[in-house]
C-alpha cells in the first residue's frame, strides 16, 4: 500500500520536531511551516485560528489560498525574502482568510527553515483582529472628538507642544480670544496673557505646574487680540504617551467675565455696606452716648428738683399736722376737714417725691452684686412689713427651697417690698390677701415667683404697669403713686435680671423676677 504526501510529510515532521512537539502544541501562538507554498506543519493554535478541526485538514494545502487575492503577491514576496534571510524577520501585519471565509488581521514573524533539502519558512502568527478593531474605533472616536472640539464655541480648546507653542486652535478659542487659527498656530500661548502676567511669568508657571502635577488651574484676566480683557476659568492638562513621556498640553478655557464682574460688584457692594454699617454704628453709638448724657442730666435735674421740693413740703406738712393736733378745738368742722385734707395731700406729695427720688437714685448709684440668700432676704422683708401684713390679715406662704442668687441686697430688698406690698394691697374689698412665694431653678438663673389671688390685671395692661407713675385705679380705690413696679423693673435690670408677670382679671397675679444663680 502506498504512502500519501501528507502522511509522508507528517512522518518527517514528527521525526524532526518530536523533541519540541509538546512545547509547540502548548504555545498560544499559531505556528506553521511553508515549503513551496504548501503547508507541511501546523500546531493546534493555528488550527483554531484558521477554523480547522485538526492538522490533517490543512497539511498539503496551498498556503496562499488562505491569503486574500490582493495580498498574495506581497505574501509570496515576503516568504521569499524570509528564505533568503539569515534570521527571524520582524513582525509584519497580514490578513488571512479563515475556512469560513471571514478575514482576520494577524501579525506575522517568519524565519528560514530548510525542509528535506528544500528551502522553507516557519511562520509564527498572532491574532490582532480585536486590537485592530479597537485601534479603528479609537481612530473614529478621535476623529469625532476632533470634530466636536473644532466646532464647540462655548469653550476654548487648543493644544500646545512641550515648548508652549500653539498646535491646534478651535472656533471656541477663536471666539474667546479673537485670533484665527492661522494667526496663532506656531506662536507661544503667552500672547493671550495680560502684559503684567507675562512679566510675572504666569505662562511658564502654568506649563511647569501641569508638567509636574498633570494639571494647572487658570483663573485670571486674559487679553484678546484687540487688547480687551476677559476673565477666564480654565485648565492646562499635560498629555503623555503610553510610556509616560510628556508630549504636550491641552488647554480648556471658558469666559467667566460676567460672573467675575458680578462678584466684584457684589464685593464692592458688601464693602460699601460694611462701611455704611460701620458709619451707622458709630452714629448710633455717638447718639446713644448723647442720649445717655441727656437722660442722666434730666434724671439728675429731676432728682435735684424732687430733693429741693421736700424741704418746703415738710414745712407745709408739719404745720398742717400742728393745726390738727394743737388747734383742732378752735376750728369748726369745715376748718378741721380742710386741715386734714391739706395734711393728707402733703403726705401723698411726700410719698410721690420719695418714689421719684428712689427711681432716680437707681440710675446713679452702683449696685454691686454678691451671693444673696433669698429666703433670708424674704424673712427680713416680711419682718419689716409685719404691721401691713397683720393689718390686712394677709397670709404669706414661702414654698420649697430658695437658692442663692447674685444680687445687690438693698435693691433686692426694695424689689421684694414693692412686690409684696402690691400683692397685699390689690385684693377685692372684704377679701383677706393670700400670697404664695416659691423659687424655680433654671440653667444659670433663679426665677422667684410672688403669686397673689387679688383683682388681677388685663393682658393689654401687663406692660403699662411697669411704667413710671402709671395707675390703673383711682387713688380712692387703691392708694399709691404708681411708681412701685417701675422701680422694680429698673432695679432688676440694673442687676442684669428680668421681670415679668402672668395675670388675668379675677384670677390674681403672678409676678416673677429672674436673677443669676450664685454657684
Amino acid at each position: 500500500m502506498g504512502t500519501s504526501p501528507a502522511q509522508a510529510t507528517s512522518e518527517v515532521v514528527s521525526d524532526r520536531f518530536e523533541p519540541y512537539q509538546a512545547l509547540v502544541e502548548l504555545s498560544p501562538y499559531a505556528m506553521l511551516v511553508d515549503v513551496n507554498d504548501r503547508i507541511v506543519f501546523t500546531n493546534a493554535a493555528f488550527c483554531r485560528l484558521i477554523g480547522a478541526t485538526g492538522p490533517a485538514q490543512l497539511l498539503g494545502q496551498s498556503t496562499s489560498l488562505f491569503i486574500p487575492a490582493e495580498d498574495r503577491a506581497a505574501f509570496v514576496e515576503n516568504n521569499a525574502a524570509t528564505q533568503r534571510a539569515r534570521g527571524p524577520t520582524s513582525m509584519r501585519p497580514e490578513r488571512w482568510i479563515r475556512l469560513d471565509g471571514t478575514i482576520i488581521n494577524l501579525e506575522s514573524m517568519g524565519a528560514p527553515l530548510p525542509w528535506q533539502g528544500e528551502p522553507g519558512v516557519q511562520l509564527v502568527l498572532r491574532d490582532v483582529t480585536e486590537l485592530f478593531q479597537m485601534e479603528h474605533s479609537l481612530r473614529q472616536v478621535q476623529i469625532q472628538m476632533r470634530a466636536v472640539v473644532e466646532t464647540v464655541q462655548d469653550f476654548a480648546i487648543f493644544s500646545l507642544g512641550r515648548n508652549g507653542r500653539v498646535e491646534s486652535w478651535n472656533v471656541g478659542a477663536q471666539r474667546l480670544f479673537g485670533f484665527l487659527a492661522s494667526e496663532i498656530i506656531g506662536k507661544p500661548f503667552d500672547v493671550i496673557f495680560t502684559p503684567e502676567d507675562q512679566a510675572r511669568g504666569a505662562p511658564s508657571w502654568e506649563i511647569e505646574q501641569a508638567a509636574q502635577t498633570g494639571i494647572a488651574k487658570d483663573e485670571r484676566w486674559h487679553q484678546r487680540k484687540d487688547g480687551s480683557r476677559l476673565f477666564v476659568n480654565g485648565l492646562l492638562i499635560a498629555v503623555r504617551n503610553e510610556l509616560g513621556d510628556l508630549e504636550g498640553f491641552t488647554k480648556i478655557a471658558q469666559d467667566h467675565t460676567s460672573r467675575k464682574t458680578a462678584e466684584d460688584a457684589l464685593k464692592e457692594s458688601e464693602a460699601r455696606y460694611r462701611q455704611l454699617a460701620s458709619e451707622l454704628e458709630n452714629k448710633v453709638i455717638e447718639r446713644t452716648r448723647h442720649l445717655e448724657e441727656s437722660t442722666q442730666a434730666w434724671e439728675g435735674f429731676c432728682y435735684s428738683i424732687a430733693h429741693d421740693l421736700r424741704a418746703p413740703l415738710r414745712t407745709i406738712s408739719g404745720f398742717a399736722d400742728a393745726l390738727v393736733e394743737d388747734c383742732s378745738a378752735a376750728l369748726d368742722p369745715r376748718g378741721k376737714d380742710y386741715t386734714q385734707r391739706m395734711a393728707a395731700a402733703a403726705h401723698r406729695m411726700d410719698d410721690f417725691i420719695q418714689d421719684l427720688l428712689d427711681f432716680g437714685r437707681l440710675a446713679h448709684v452702683e449696685l454691686p452684686r454678691r451671693p444673696l440668700d433669698l429666703k433670708q432676704a424674704l424673712n427680713e422683708v416680711l419682718g419689716e412689713l409685719m404691721h401691713e401684713v397683720s393689718s390686712a390679715r394677709a397670709q404669706v406662704e414661702l414654698q420649697g427651697t430658695f437658692p442663692k442668687v447674685l444680687a445687690n441686697p438693698a435693691a433686692t430688698k426694695q424689689i421684694l417690698i414693692n412686690l409684696l406690698t402690691n400683692a397685699i394691697k390689690f385684693v377685692p374689698p372684704g377679701l383677706n390677701p393670700r400670697v404664695e412665694i416659691h423659687a424655680e431653678e433654671r440653667d444659670t438663673t433663679v426665677r422667684l415667683w410672688i403669686r397673689d389671688y387679688g383683682i388681677g390685671i388685663r393682658p393689654e395692661h401687663h406692660e403699662r404697669v411697669f411704667r413710671l407713675f402709671e395707675r390703673l385705679h383711682s387713688q380712692s380705690e387703691y392708694p399709691g403713686t404708681g411708681a412701685g413696679l417701675a422701680i422694680v423693673r429698673r432695679a432688676i435690670e440694673r442687676m442684669g435680671g428680668q421681670v415679668g408677670l402672668q395675670s388675668a382679671p379675677g384670677q390674681g397675679s403672678a409676678f416673677w423676677i429672674e436673677l443669676a444663680r450664685a454657684d
